[in-house]
């Protein structure tokens, strides 16, 4: 048998023992939470980078489209087409990307529409001066307000006679602005002056205001552009 001292030495070793595991448990614990914290702040600053990297992907992809878009476009023969693309370029320049291939290709855009500013200055110059313009923007908003507004089909038939006799033709193309973000346009169905007239006098809506004028050598509208109220 084992005797009483033994016995006693014994529980004391145990209990000595049990002790020490205890504490050096207590002592782990905040090093393991530690441990944990830092490895989902690790983590969540690993994924924050990753979707950072994600979202420059895509500015990147964005600008390289519009850039290759600018570049294989043909030469502007308007003011108007010319700004459109300087604008388009101003844009990709705001988003300030330093990657290789951007900057190479704003390089490539910048001297190509050096190059069609400068042709369409001498077309500009060779050309004969237009006529001065039959109607202005305002001026054009206030007749299809007076369509749209007409009391009778046969008024609105005579006051789309007279609108017509400011364009080029009654197949003067009509574009409709319905979402615009930056320099990029997304257009409704393209349409005819003559068809629109139409619609308004159908509708008796005014839906749409003037937004950019094209006029040929004679004053007259060879292109019109619109955009849609924010009511609509």
């Amino acid at each position: 048998m084992i005797s009483s001292n033994r016995m006693q030495i014994f529980r004391k070793t145990m209990l000595t023992r049990g002790l020490r595991f205890f504490v050096i448990a207590l002592l782990a614990l905040p090093l393991a939470t530690t441990t944990g914290c830092k490895s989902k702040k690790k983590l969540a600053e690993q994924q924050a980078l990753e979707a950072a990297q994600r979202a420059k992907e895509a500015k990147i992809a964005e600008a390289k489209t519009i850039l290759e878009n600018l570049l294989a476009s043909p030469g502007a023969t308007t003011t108007a087409q010319l700004q459109s693309k300087k604008e388009q370029l101003e844009y990709v320049k705001s988003m300030n990307l330093d990657d290789p291939t951007i900057r190479d290709l704003i390089a490539q855009v910048e001297t190509k529409l050096q190059d069609e500013q400068l042709a369409l200055e001498r077309m500009l110059n060779e050309a004969p001066k237009p006529s001065q313009p039959l109607v202005s923007s305002s001026q054009l908003d206030m007749e299809f307000g007076n369509i749209a507004s007409s009391v009778s089909s046969d008024d609105a038939n005579q006051k789309i006679d007279q609108v017509l006799q400011y364009f080029s033709s009654d197949n003067t193309p009509v574009l409709v602005i319905i979402n615009q973000s930056g320099p990029i346009k997304d257009y409704d169905k393209p349409t005819t002056i003559k068809k629109y007239l139409n619609y308004l006098k159908d509708t008796q809506k005014i839906m749409d205001l003037v937004s950019n004028i094209a006029y040929d050598d004679n004053g007259k509208i060879s292109e019109l552009e619109l955009s849609r109220r924010k009511n609509y």
